[in-house]
């Protein structure tokens, strides 16, 4: 344990120098007196290590078979026999040595808040399987239990054959029986209390920060009860061996496909998971009401919860609950933030009604994102030829159609880059043309009517339906702008623009009725009017306006790179972004946020700005920030602090083969690993001011901001590991240059 803390604080000095680090504090004790002091950094000039003996034991242990979920052994850990008493071993220590009441040095992975390990039993802080073998583990409570009650209990006084304790007397069968020493318990470097009086045992259930469970028994009541002790006293342990029930815990949470009006929420939980009763993801906009809940369809290692319904450009508070036969596992609130509804947002697939000439509808219009949208900002009616959608002037010169021979020949400006449908969802979508208003009457069976959208409020609009194949539209009556900009029968008129102008500055514009299109109101060109586009495969799409849907295409990078299953909850990348698709190979070394990097200094990083790091719309980081997705495309992406943290905490990690940096295994359902399924990542040091630092560690990005005040935004998480040393979750200055591994969702 002390060679571990040593590391540690060496890893904080190699990494910390560089952050201001000039003084620390060294804590001593005195004549009994804890004193402190402190030194400057500049005056130590080494930090060395003395190798201790490693404590072993040499028990050689039968099993007790009772017919219960596991078998028992038949003597406590260092115990010589069954009658002997044993070590009394503190809580989580696996060295035998530690004889410390500090709670610090008992280690347990901050359980207790529902989302960490709350048993060690069968972990690595299990001292009997540690020193015994793997088979072996420290009862759980459930397993105390079970045997408690499987027995009847009788106080044993026999010092001259050694023998004063608690005997258990299968009620089944009484020839089966196990003795359970009195052992009394001990409390730092004093001398054990009670040994001739009370057995004192520990399971490996934590009952609250400072307690674990254990047991006690004595004279006056020989059947074993519960009882909370802290956690660095000593007592006896008496393992157990076979299948063991390991309790339901929340792995990771994760929100992935955040969007504008939905999100979905992936957990992993470990243990057995027949105790689960249900899995509840509990939302809202505020950490103090998670008003709103959704249920997982079922039980499962990995859940995927999908939200919908909500509200864009909005952070919303989450948190995981798994009921169980046991009480509720509850993870941390984490929150995210939903995207902004894009200005145009472009439907999945426009809607065939059988037409003869085959052009199909958009389902809304432009600016909306259902069919009755009507969006109470500029985005609902714009001027004809206008592409960008942002003009929303009163003045003719003002729009760029106006300034060619398009503004008054009467041509057609239907898939050319003044087509504001053409430019902003691309090749296909247009402005419908006269004819094609026509044939949607003509073919359609059209009823006006009040029709709600999806927040149920009414609008006025025609629903159009097919008379060949009966699928249908909705035009909700949205109004336009005159000259003077006035808003002219927002919730009556269905008043929509063609793709032709009529000659010079006033265009026909199309009025629906019932039955048949009037095109007798003229509308110039700066008039405010809905858009609603039509799909036309026939090629009549010439414009030269670009799409704004991107590819997502992979690039020859991010092909090269193989997806690897290591069980987790994304799949891990093989090489680093910039090697080429070489699994040893470095790569790039990039700042936090950007997609190249080369300086590595804070005056020249991108999203330091006016004195301050940029942090706004940076948690989560967007895609066009993300190195990862933007060179390698795809569905790549840098991975999260969480994920880095799964990866560290579910894989086996060794050291590289080849000497260059970790070989991580997958592990199977025993534990095991997987000698075929690995990534290898190589060392990296990282980069500041160009000059390489830390040349001997693995340094990579993570895709978190560090949010905390005293940071001021200047850091983000980063993962720092030395073979053969220490591994953790560490912040880094944003300018820095790391490196990036990537990650893939399932």
């Amino acid at each position: 344990m002390k060679k571990t803390l040593i590391l540690v604080v060496c890893a904080l000095l190699g990494v910390l120098t560089a952050s201001a680090q000039q003084r620390m504090v060294r804590v001593y004790t005195d004549k009994g007196v804890e004193k402190k002091d402190t030194i400057e950094v500049w005056r130590i000039d080494q930090i060395s290590f003395i190798a201790d003996t490693v404590a072993t034991l040499t028990d050689t242990p039968d099993t007790l078979d009772f017919g219960l979920s596991v078998r028992w052994a038949d003597r406590n850990m260092g115990a010589a026999s069954p009658k002997d008493r044993g070590r009394l071993i503190g809580w989580g220590d696996t060295t035998l040595t530690n004889y410390s009441t500090k709670q610090q040095y008992f280690p347990f992975e901050n359980g207790l808040n529902n989302n960490y390990l709350n048993d060690i039993s069968g972990t690595q802080y299990d001292v009997a399987a540690m020193k015994w073998d793997n088979k072996w583990h420290m009862p759980s409570k459930d397993e105390l239990q079970e045997l408690i009650a499987a027995c009847n209990w009788t106080w044993v006084n026999d010092a001259a054959n050694d023998s004063v304790g608690a005997l258990g007397t299968l009620k089944t069968d009484a020839t089966k029986t196990i003795f359970l020493p009195a052992t009394g318990k001990r409390s730092g470097e004093a001398a054990a209390e009670d040994v001739e009086s009370f057995g004192y045992y520990w399971s490996g259930s934590l009952g609250t920060t400072e307690n674990a469970w254990g047991i006690t028994f004595g004279a006056e009541s020989a059947t074993p009860s519960f009882s909370k002790y802290l956690r660095y006293m000593g007592l006896a342990i008496r393992p157990v061996t076979g299948k063991m029930k390991v309790p339901t815990q929340i792995g990771t949470v994760t929100t992935t496909s955040v969007e504008a009006q939905k999100a979905t929420v992936t957990a992993t939980l470990t243990g057995d998971l027949d105790d689960v009763q249900k899995i509840v993801v509990n939302y809202g906009t505020s950490s103090n009401n998670l008003s709103g809940s959704v249920e997982a369809a079922e039980i499962a290692g990995t859940v995927v919860i999908k939200l919908t319904g909500l509200t864009q450009n909005t952070t919303y508070y989450v948190k995981l609950s798994v009921v169980t036969d046991n009480g509720t596992r509850v993870s941390d609130v984490f929150d995210f933030t939903t995207e902004s509804l894009p200005l145009f947002p472009k439907p999945d697939a426009p809607v065939d009604l059988g037409l003869p000439s085959g052009v199909k509808w958009s389902p809304w219009n432009m600016g909306s994102s259902s069919a009755m949208d009507v969006p109470n900002t500029q985005y609902a009616r714009y001027g004809w030829g206008d592409p960008t959608g942002e003009v929303h002037t009163q003045s003719t010169n003002d729009y760029a159609v106006s300034q060619n021979s398009y503004f008054n020949s009467g041509i057609d400006i239907a898939g050319t880059q003044y087509d504001i449908a053409r430019v902003k969802w691309g090749n296909g979508w247009r402005l419908p043309r006269k004819a094609d208003f026509d044939e949607l009457i003509s073919n359609c069976t059209c009823t006006l009517g009040t029709y709600q959208d999806e927040n149920n409020k009414s609008h006025i609009g025609m629903r159009l339906v097919s008379k060949k194949n009966g699928n249908s539209i909705l035009l909700p009556a949205a109004g336009f702008k005159n000259s003077k900009g006035v808003l002219i029968d927002d919730n009556d008129a269905l008043v929509y623009w063609i793709s032709t102008n009529s000659g010079g500055s006033s265009i026909k514009v199309p009025v629906l009725f019932t039955n048949y299109v009037n095109y007798n109101m003229n509308g110039a060109i700066y008039y405010q009017v809905p858009i609603r586009p039509v799909y036309d495969e026939s090629g009549s799409t010439s414009g030269s306006g670009q799409s704004s849907q991107g590819s997502g295409t992979e690039t020859s990078e991010g092909k090269k790179a193989k997806a690897v299953d290591l069980g987790l909850s994304v799949d891990w990348a093989d090489s680093n972004v910039g090697s080429a698709g070489s699994p040893n190979g470095v790569g790039s070394y990039i700042c936090w946020g950007e997609i190249s990097s080369s300086s590595y200094s804070q005056s020249n990083y991108s999203l330091y700005q006016n004195n301050a790091y940029v942090v706004e719309g940076l948690q989560p980081l967007p895609a066009d920030k993300d190195a990862a997705t933007v060179l390698w495309g795809g569905a790549w992406r840098i991975p999260t602090m969480g994920e880095w943290g799964e990866l560290m905490n579910n894989c086996i990690w060794e050291e590289n083969p080849n000497g260059n940096g970790y070989r991580i295994y997958k592990k199977d359902g025993q534990g095991n690993k997987i000698t075929t399924v690995y990534i290898d990542l190589p060392i990296s040091g990282y980069k500041n001011s160009g000059l390489s630092q830390s040349t001997n560690y693995c340094n990579y990005w993570t895709s978190t901001l560090n949010t905390q005040v005293d940071f001021h935004g200047e850091k983000a998480y980063s993962y720092m590991g030395k073979p053969g040393g220490t591994s953790s979750i560490w912040t880094s200055s944003r300018y820095y240059g790391l490196p990036i591994r990537p990650v893939k969702s399932k």
